[in-house]
């Protein structure tokens, strides 16, 4: 049996879990706290290799990633720097419009987007997790999803000479990439967690 929840993250800041069953568990981190996928991996370093999606946003919702880990290929901490940055993102804020906001009546700290620009993000991890529970990948991949460069530009943001040296300019419309997520020989899958 499967049980199926909403993207979010626990009051505890722990993953939340979106899709459990037998041997998967698919979880979804909050935008600022790819770290804690970074210490679940270190944690599990001497455990069987886990096989979990993970999916994040970027700011603004203006882009969002699913990686599924496979048998083969680099688990989540390959791409993920110390400071929890992803080797590839899709937007740079040049201006700083990245920054959250403040409510002035409470110092309360947030960006303006909402269910609607969260939608395109949570149906792409949805995907990513539904293709991991049908047919389960031998290889590690990434998924990208990346708004269209009219909202991303009304933003103040730009598309990023990583993006775009890999995927090209987004012309009109919404844009969705796979590219692989080959093992980097981290402190978590490296040649000798390889042999183990």
């Amino acid at each position: 049996m499967h049980r199926v929840g909403f993207l979010r993250a626990h009051e505890n800041n722990a993953p939340a879990p979106v899709v459990q069953s037998k041997g998967l568990d698919a979880t979804a981190w909050p935008q600022a706290c790819p770290l804690l996928g970074r210490a679940y991996e270190l944690k599990n370093a001497t455990r069987p290799r886990q096989r979990d999606p993970y999916g994040w946003t970027e700011t603004h919702a203006c882009a969002g990633h699913a990686v599924a880990i496979g048998q083969r290929g680099g688990c989540l901490q390959c791409h993920i720097g110390r400071t929890g940055t992803p080797e590839l993102t899709a937007v740079d804020w040049p201006d700083g419009s990245d920054i959250a906001q403040e409510e002035p009546a409470c110092g309360a700290h947030y960006q303006p987007y909402g269910p609607v620009e969260l939608a395109y993000v949570n149906a792409m991890i949805a995907e990513v997790v539904l293709d991991c529970l049908l047919d389960p990948p031998a290889q590690s991949f990434s998924r990208v999803f990346v708004a269209s460069l009219r909202r991303i530009m009304s933003l103040g943001g730009l598309l990023t000479e990583g993006w775009r040296s890999a995927f090209g300019e987004v012309e009109e419309g919404v844009r969705t990439a796979d590219r692989a997520w080959p093992s980097a020989s981290c402190a978590a899958c490296g040649p000798e967690r390889l042999t183990a």
